[in-house]
């Protein structure tokens, strides 16, 4: 995932996985929701200037980010 890759946006213990399809999941432990608010912001920032190609031709890549916290 581009906004975690090479550990330029996630820290130590953060963990991207693929969910299914083109949907990812990133979980954050120790993070406040405001925390989570930030990282969905700049992951949005990072993921906003790409384009994903397949057999019916380009479009550019989204992001929704529905934050919630498990305590």
């Amino acid at each position: 995932m581009t906004c975690a890759e090479n550990g330029r946006q996630a820290r130590p213990g953060d963990l991207v996985t693929r969910l299914g399809g083109n949907e990812f999941v990133l979980l954050l432990p120790e993070t406040t929701l405001s925390e989570a608010l930030a990282q969905a912001i700049r992951c949005k920032v990072a993921v906003s200037p790409l384009t994903v190609g397949d057999h019916s031709g380009s479009r550019r890549a989204t992001l929704r980010s529905p934050l919630f916290s498990i305590r």
